[in-house]
This record gives C-alpha cells, structure tokens and sequence, in this order.
C-alpha cells in the first residue's frame, strides 16, 4: 500500500492506470522538471543555463537543491493537509498537489474543485503571484506591529508577515486560479517548453472580448474536455457553444457563447462552485485603441502593484550551505519593457538583483530583471503619472525626475538608491545615458525601453504639467499627441 500513490514515482501504477495520458505529459511539465528556473538559476551564476540538464553539483545547482527544488511535483509528500497551515507548508506531491482536497473525514478527498489553497503552498514564493492575488504584500517584519489593524495584516505558518493591499478584482468577485487557468496550462500539453508564460494558453481577450468568439460545438469536444464535464456533473449539449482561446484554439469547457447573435458576449462558470457565474465585460474604448497605446498588453496597464525585491545577498557558507539575505521589499506599480516574442509592452520587476558571494570567490553583482504576470488586476487603469512621470517605470529606477530647458528635453534625473558595482542604481534597470541599453533580464526575447522610447514616454510627462488628463480640453492634446506636440514646443521656445 502507497500512503500517497499520488507522488510521482507510484502514480504511474495508480493515477497513471487511467490517465495513463495525462500522466506522461505530467512528467514533461515545467512544473515538474523545472527548466525555466533551473535555466535562470545557472544564468545567474554565471553558468550555462542548460535547461534540459539534469541537476548536478555546480554551486547553481546545490543552491537549487537546498533553497528551490521542493516546489516542484516530484517532491513527495508524506502527510496530508488539514488546516490553512499545513497548505500554506505544503510541497510537491505529484497529482496530489492539486487533486487533493481538505481532510474532512478519514479519507482524504480527490476532487477536480481545485482550490487556491492547492496552489498557494509553491505559488507564494518567488513570484509570489499566491499572495498578490489575494492582496497580501510580503514584508521584512519578524512579528507584525501593533498599530496595524488586525485585518490588514497575517502571518503564515512560516513566519512571513503579510500586510494587506489592492487584491486581483478576479479574487474580490469569487473566481479561483482555476477558473482561468485550464488542465493544459497546469498538467502540460506535450511540449517541451521553457518558461511558464510559453505554457499559457488564456488571455484576457479570451472572455473580455474585443471581437467575435471563436467557438466549438460540445459534439465536437475532445476526450478529456468530455471527461471533466462529467467529473463536474456539468450537462452539454451537443449544440453547446464553447468558446476557444484566441492564441491557441484550444476550448475553454467553462466559459461558453450564450447566443450566437451576441458573438462578443461569453458567459463564465466557476469550477468550484457551479451556481457562480460570471459576464466579463469588453474593455473600454480606449484600451489599445487610442492611437498612442496599441503596444501596451492589458496587464501593463491594469496591473496595480507588483511585489519587488531589491538589495538581497546570497552567499555560500564553509559548509556548504547557502545562505539569503532579503534587502527591502517594494510595492509599486512594474517596470515597463518590451516582450519581442509579442512585440507589446509587459510589466517587469527586478527579479534577480543581488550579490552572489560563491565560497572562496569575489563578491559579484548580479542584475537581471524579469517578466512578470503580477495577479494584481483592478479594472482601473494605472495613472498617466505613474507611468509618464515616473522614472521606475521606464527602468531608470526610483527617484525624481527634473525637466530642464524651455521645451523639458533636458531631463535630470536623481536617484533615491546610492549606485551600485557597476554604475547603476540598486532598482535599475538601465542607465539614463543608455540609447541602446543591455538587456539585462532572465529571459533572451525581452528588453528593456531604449532611449527614444524613454523619451516619448518621459516627454508625455512633461505635458501633464500644464494639461492634467482629467480636464476636458486635455483629449485634444493626448488624442492627437504627435500633432499637438510639436506646436507646443514651437510655443515654449
């Protein structure tokens, strides 16, 4: 007998005896093998990145094995949660780690009614996308301060002191991670991909809809899109419309098109519970259609706050034994940068900016940022401020900016963290004198705004000194800005 046939090593012989399928493709998956984060990790310490080796005993990969690789499937799990805190400490598992419900009696259930309490055990780390989507914000406290009301703070069984900030609107209106996220996102689909964002199948477009859905009749349905209606008890019928993802074409089995004479109208049903059901609205006239902001994705703007880690020291002991130290964490709106697989702009936050002391090496200063899916949603856009006139979200960090000049092309910016090894501040991403900066980032198909993009973006900035974007007249000049612009500074001069 198993205590958990689900781990990975005895699920072939249990789980894998009908879902023999699902189970190969388990084994593939990134949350199994963890190539992206492996890759990364050797990136950082100046290694090969490899993903597809095996973990070895470089120093990146005894720091994985000793701090990282317990968030992966093929740890196994040795007891069953059941309370908050023994999710919040849970590890690996294999098909347990998700498909394991709450102990509510002597047998532990098995349950396709995943909820976020499955995921939050790994997904409050690193990203920590757990937290965020639920409003919490990690902090350096030991113990949380008194003056702080009760409602706006929590501990976790590990010890971290939370404090409460904006949650995802999806969390605030009742949906689960799952209710986006589908089986082929979560289990695999067969290939061997890289990083999870190459893995994701949804978009917001998917159910907010800009344009007529695409959809697949229920007759139509694969095998295991049938199989996870009956697991949920859901009827279908074979004129069922159900809509597909617009990157992939792949059916989402809970968001469906009503009527088809409402093409852009989808109705979305909770995985948890089956009464819930949801009608996204279409984004507003001026998301990406302005005729100024067709390059931005729908997180760089309704993203409110993303976590950030900065001045963290990672060291090897004599031992052996790597140790992390955290500098300060941050909560302010990403930094913004250039995806050049999608050509759009994406949030960033400074993922990996630390020194690295390996035993009997120098101390090296490590600076890479990283893309990042925050899970902080509101249907509120970010401010015009916080993206035109903030120096941190064009890369340069956090500081003030000074227009100087007649027209405001001469900018001065000063800094709010001293410079660090090589030049630049400790939160930067890049250099203010840098046209054609360094990509500096954990991916190789990202980069950050080059100086002419700083520019555009930084001279906007200037402009809502005189017209604040709430006033009636301001539309005339933003609308149309690179026609208002150069008569402006004919004015100035």
């Amino acid at each position: 007998m198993e205590r958990f046939p689900g781990n990975l090593g005895p699920a072939a012989k249990a789980c894998g005896t009908c879902h023999g399928e699902i189970y190969q493709r388990v084994q593939g998956t990134l949350m199994n093998t963890r190539r992206g984060m492996l890759a990364v990790n050797r990136q950082a310490f100046g290694e090969k990145p490899a993903p597809h080796a095996p973990l070895g005993n470089s120093p990146a990969d005894r720091h994985f094995r000793q701090l990282c690789s317990e968030c992966h499937l093929g740890f196994d799990r040795k007891k069953s949660p059941r309370t908050q805190a023994d999710f919040e400490d849970a590890r690996g598992g294999g098909c347990m780690a998700c498909h394991l419900g709450s102990k509510a009696s002597f047998h532990v259930p098995i349950t396709v009614r995943i909820g976020n309490q499955n995921c939050f055990g790994c997904h409050s780390r690193s990203g920590r996308i757990s937290l965020s989507y639920e409003g919490w914000h990690e902090t350096t406290f030991e113990e949380a301060p008194r003056s702080w009301p009760k409602d706006r703070s929590r501990v976790l069984a590990d010890g971290r002191v939370l404090q409460k900030e904006l949650a995802d609107i999806h969390f605030e209106r009742g949906m689960t991670c799952v209710d986006c996220h589908t089986s082929r996102e979560l289990m695999g689909d067969g290939r061997a991909h890289l990083h999870q964002e190459d893995q994701i199948e949804i978009a917001c477009t998917d159910c907010h809809r800009v344009s007529s859905a695409k959809t697949i009749r229920g007759a139509a349905l694969d095998a295991e899109g049938e199989r996870l209606l009956r697991a949920r008890r859901w009827p279908s019928a074979p004129d069922t419309r159900y809509v597909l993802t617009e990157g992939t074409r792949q059916p989402l089995i809970n968001v469906t098109l009503p009527s088809p004479s409402e093409p852009r109208k989808v109705l979305v049903r909770s995985k948890i519970d089956d009464r819930r059901l949801y009608s996204p609205k279409a984004p507003g006239a001026s998301c990406g259609r302005d005729g100024n902001h067709e390059r931005l994705s729908c997180r760089s703007c309704h993203t409110a706050w993303a976590p950030q880690c900065i001045g963290c020291h990672t060291e090897e002991g004599r031992d052996g034994r790597w140790l992390e130290s955290v500098g300060n964490f941050h909560v302010s709106p990403p930094v913004l940068g250039v995806s050049l697989k999608t050509r759009k702009i994406e949030p960033f936050v400074p993922g990996m900016v630390f020194t690295l002391k390996k035993n009997g090496a120098e101390e090296r200063l490590v600076r890479l940022h990283a893309p990042i899916s925050p899970h902080t949603t509101r249907k509120e856009a970010r401010s015009c401020d916080s993206c035109h006139l903030d120096p941190l979200a064009v890369g340069l960090g956090r500081g003030t900016l000074e227009f100087r000049g007649k027209d405001g092309e001469a900018i001065h910016f000063v800094a709010a963290y001293e410079k660090r090894a090589d030049g630049l501040p400790a939160d930067a991403w890049v250099g203010q004198a840098e046209s054609k900066p360094p990509r500096r980032a954990t991916r190789a198909n990202v980069r950050p705004l080059d100086g002419e993009e700083r520019r555009r973006v930084l001279r906007v900035g200037y402009c809502l000194k005189c017209h604040r974007p709430e006033s009636p007249e301001a539309a005339r000049v933003f609308t149309k800005f690179a026609e208002a612009d150069p008569r402006c500074r004919r004015r100035t001069k």
